[in-house]
């Protein structure tokens, strides 16, 4: 069980991180290896999951910036999370993950959360939409 766990956390695009620890590494906006495992090497199942990650994204920011109780902010914030791991959006997963186990009370935790989440949606999709496996908006 602990092997199995440990290939697990070692192929997340976002590495366990210790809030101790003195410097830590940023995960990277979108990881093309671990996007390219879980589609086969396929440009074209690339495009599809990714963009059905982008039209799921604003829901998400939707599901976040309307929660009015502690579970509706955590299970968005969860959602985000996993869609993120999913696709290889380490940033992303970062920032959701940090959303998940924040205070619902912090409103201005909350909020601070929230803009990091939006910037890293907007990297991702740059990111994205630069490997072209996003349709470039315009």
């Amino acid at each position: 069980m602990r092997a199995a766990l440990s290939q697990v956390q070692s192929e997340s695009p976002v590495a366990p991180v210790s809030m101790a620890a003195s410097a830590v590494v940023a995960p990277v906006v979108l990881d093309l290896k671990h996007l390219r495992r879980f589609t086969f090497g396929s440009p074209a199942f690339e495009r599809e999951i990714m963009g059905l990650f982008a039209a799921e994204l604003p829901k998400s920011q939707a599901a976040l910036k309307t929660a009015s109780t502690a579970a509706q902010w955590h299970m968005a914030a969860h959602t985000l999370k996993g869609s993120a791991l999913g696709v290889g959006a380490g940033r992303l997963a970062l920032a959701a993950r940090e959303a998940e186990v924040k205070s619902f009370e912090d409103a201005s935790g909350r909020s601070a959360l929230l803009a990091r989440i939006e910037g890293a949606i907007t990297e991702v999709v740059a990111e994205a939409q630069r490997l072209e496996l996003l349709p470039a908006l315009g």
